[in-house]
């Protein structure tokens, strides 16, 4: 039982992070500095919520 729940934390944290690094690959593609800023912040919660995983 607590395999099954280390692997399901492990592949939440590792969502987190794969979307995190895809959010920073288009940080400079918005065509408005609001929705950069927007992708910004998102991939850097993504990032802080798999490190707290």
């Amino acid at each position: 039982m607590s395999t099954d729940l280390y692997k399901y934390t492990l592949r939440l944290a590792d969502n987190g992070l794969i979307l995190s690094h895809r959010l920073a690959e288009y940080i400079s593609c918005a065509p408005f500095l609001e929705e950069d800023l927007a992708l910004t912040n998102t991939g850097l919660d993504l990032l802080g919520q798999s490190e707290a995983l």
